[in-house]
């Protein structure tokens, strides 16, 4: 039994704890951190499966959950809606520093390449739900990380769309979710004219059509 290389697992949560997301979290006045993501994606794909009989493997599904965000330990999080470049090579370096200095546990590392891969029905499934629940969160939330960001309707229906379409069963989720969010619209967006004039980076794209 190594006591340091349990202090260096257990630092590897605590940087989780600490990579602060984009959104809210809903009734407080702080930001969503990725530890209590990966632990709300896991219990609800868990729940999922077993309450829907899904075909899936619960036990790579879970082990998915928890290794999918691990290189923004070093990488960070980067928001859905704004600039995006560099992402890729970012997390490309932390996985290597990942693999460097977890290098033991090699499971972990062939996860997160086989997660980034996109090869499996569950890896699929998680990399939907993943980008299902910060919405539901934000619905949850009364749309204030909408509204803040600038963040129309048509942002979220039509990125989230695109990238939720390789899952059937979570894009049922989705289309059920987008009728409750077009019908309490205007109490959780902002308006067009409004993204128009934003300067948050997050509106970049929008502004530029």
């Amino acid at each position: 039994m190594n006591l340091e290389n349990l202090f260096k697992c257990v630092k590897l949560t605590h940087g989780l704890q600490q990579v602060k997301r984009s959104i809210f979290t809903a009734g407080e006045d702080r930001r969503e951190n990725d530890a209590e993501h990966q632990y709300q994606l896991a219990m609800t794909a868990w729940y999922v499966i077993l309450t829907e009989k899904l075909p899936l493997d619960v036990d790579k599904v879970l082990k998915y959950c928890l290794v999918h965000d691990m290189v923004e330990v070093y990488a960070g999080d980067a928001h859905f809606y704004g600039d995006r470049n560099g992402k890729e090579e970012r997390e490309r370096q932390a996985a290597v520093r990942l693999r460097k200095e977890f290098s033991e546990i090699p499971e972990w590392h062939q996860l997160i390449e086989d997660y980034e891969r996109k090869g499996d029905k569950e890896s699929l499934f998680i990399y939907a739900l993943d980008k299902l629940l910060p919405a539901i969160n934000i619905y949850f939330d009364r749309g204030r990380t909408w509204r803040e960001q600038r963040i129309t309707l048509d942002m979220v229906v039509t990125k989230k769309r695109e990238k939720i379409a390789c899952s059937d069963e979570v894009t049922d989720y989705f289309n059920q979710l987008v009728v409750l969010l077009k019908a309490e619209a205007p109490n959780l967006f902002s308006t067009a004219s409004d993204t128009l004039f934003c300067k948050n980076p997050c509106c970049k794209e929008k502004r530029a059509v």
